[in-house]
């Protein structure tokens, strides 16, 4: 699992999930109410809890 390491590796793939599902959507077609938004929502309770750790450890909150 690419979260195991580097988180910054692992939020890129979150990231263009994100951004093509969000293209989508203003396109007209709504993944959010899919099997995609689900696994977005997966991922993101996975990994926000050390992206949180990493920011606060740069100093960033």
């Amino acid at each position: 699992m690419e979260s195991c390491r580097h988180l910054e590796h692992a939020s890129y793939g979150i990231a263009s999930i994100s951004h093509m599902m969000e293209t989508a959507r203003i396109q007209g077609e709504d993944l959010y109410g899919t099997e995609l938004e689900m696994r977005l929502e997966k991922a993101l309770e996975v990994h926000v809890p050390y992206g949180i750790r990493e920011y606060a450890e740069l100093g960033f909150l």
